[in-house]
């Protein structure tokens, strides 16, 4: 079959035409796929950055801790204190941006342990702790025994040492948070 010459043209250029036009749909469809994966680590992250934030919040609630027993300042139960309220407007946030209902339930325990956390800090372990100061000073104000103080002492370093647990646990359920928000990066 012959063709003329304006024929073939006509057809060569409409092939063009049939591929540009395949090969724009393929690249829109490219870049919708592109922009929506962007758009899902953009969301990851945000929740990364807050689950990090969380995790210095609990390392400063520990060091807080350990300030207070080392020293009995009280400001370093209110540095505790302000930490662990951060942590939970923090989870609060974070369990805004999370889909998954096993992780916010996750997350409500996560802030139920946290203000579990303050109650016992501000309910049994200051009022130790300030017993312990208080019987120090008095001992060496002779007004109270060797065994009194002694007492107050391992009651003051067993309390500190649940404390520590309990908030080290706080510090390891937010690190599982930030791994699952990882792994889920990596399967997308």
């Amino acid at each position: 079959m012959q063709m003329r010459i304006g024929t073939k043209i006509a057809a060569g250029f409409a092939a063009m035409l049939v591929l540009l036009g395949f090969m724009a749909a393929i690249a829109l469809y490219s870049l919708y796929a592109a922009e929506s994966q962007v758009s899902a680590l953009h969301q990851t992250n945000r929740r990364l950055m807050i689950a990090m934030k969380m995790d210095t919040e609990a390392g400063n609630v520990l060091a807080s801790l350990r300030g207070f027993v080392a020293f009995g300042d009280e400001n370093y139960v209110r540095q505790a204190e302000d930490s662990a309220n951060k942590i939970i407007s923090m989870a609060t946030e974070l369990k805004k941006l999370i889909r998954d209902e096993a992780t916010q339930i996750k997350v409500d325990e996560l802030v139920k342990d946290v203000i579990d956390y303050k109650m016992k800090l501000t309910g049994e372990f200051t009022p130790a702790v300030k017993e312990y100061y208080a019987a120090n000073r008095a001992q060496r104000d002779a007004a109270i025994s060797a065994s009194d103080l002694e007492t107050k002492r391992i009651r003051a370093i067993s309390l500190a040492i649940t404390f520590n647990s309990q908030a080290q646990s706080v510090k390891r359920n937010i690190l599982n948070l930030v791994e699952a928000d990882e792994n889920n990066v990596a399967d997308t």
